[in-house]
């Protein structure tokens, strides 16, 4: 393995849902003592505003074209660069960096440069969104089986929904990321495939920051609630038998 002038390592750390106050200690400290920030999402942007205002920010841009694997490629270039030269990098990515943030394919991107890293984990929404709306989703003698779902990687998505139509029916929980553009798609499926539409979701929208909004619907009105409702980004949704939040709106919507 090569060696470098530099001592540290650099360092991937998931910042949790957006709240600042929710990043790990560890990941306040890399922060803090960063000379470079590398991230994506202009949310973290606070986080460095609240805790970091002096570092080097390297904004890595990317829409919904980019392409993940190049995009991948260029952000652990530009870190293996910065650390060569002998700073400290710290790369941010919001929830965790594991948990559909491409975590593992710049670890491994890092480690076939002979790049010495750390990772810190993170609050991944899904947790983050049952934690704040006080949404039902894994409790003794009701749901077992918790699953997390990218709903936006594929524009077929046969094939997940029939194990997620499968899951809903064992009285497990499925969490739904990125599922705006796609949930007619998802709801119909399922309500082809035998689930009942008064089987209970709970979305949270923006968790933990100041317009955080919960709203309860089911399968067959879910469509309607948030026509009446407008919620903001970042929404999860939640789905299954005994999913349900003291803290969400009701509606009536039929």
């Amino acid at each position: 393995m090569k060696e470098y002038t530099n001592k540290h390592p650099i360092t991937i750390a998931g910042t949790g849902p957006g709240d600042p106050e929710l990043i790990t200690v560890k990941t306040q400290k890399a922060i803090m003592q960063a000379d470079v920030i590398v991230y994506n999402a202009p949310q973290i942007e606070a986080i460095l505003d609240y805790y970091q205002p002096r570092a080097k920010r390297e904004k890595i841009n990317k829409d919904k074209s980019t392409d993940s694997v190049a995009l991948c490629k260029k952000t652990a270039q530009l870190m293996a660069e910065y650390h060569q030269k002998g700073l400290r990098v710290v790369r941010l990515k919001t929830g965790d960096a594991f948990m559909f943030g491409s975590g593992a394919t710049e670890t491994g991107l890092l480690y076939e440069m002979a790049m010495p890293f750390l990772v810190i984990p993170g609050i991944t929404a899904g947790v983050a969104a049952a934690v704040a709306g006080n949404v039902h989703i894994s409790e003794k003698a009701e749901a077992d089986t918790v699953t997390f779902y990218m709903a936006n990687q594929k524009t077929e998505q046969r094939e997940n929904l029939e194990q997620i139509a499968q899951l809903l029916k064992t009285q497990a929980t499925v969490a739904l990321y990125m599922a705006e553009d796609v949930l007619p798609q998802i709801i119909d499926y399922l309500l082809k495939h035998g689930l009942p539409g008064n089987l209970p979701i709970v979305a949270v929208a923006n968790a933990s920051l100041p317009g955080q909004q919960i709203l309860s619907a089911t399968l067959q009105n879910i469509a309607a609630v948030l026509n009446k409702n407008s919620l903001n980004n970042s929404i999860v949704f939640f789905i299954g038998e005994k999913v349900r939040s003291i803290f969400a709106a009701q509606t009536d919507t039929e």
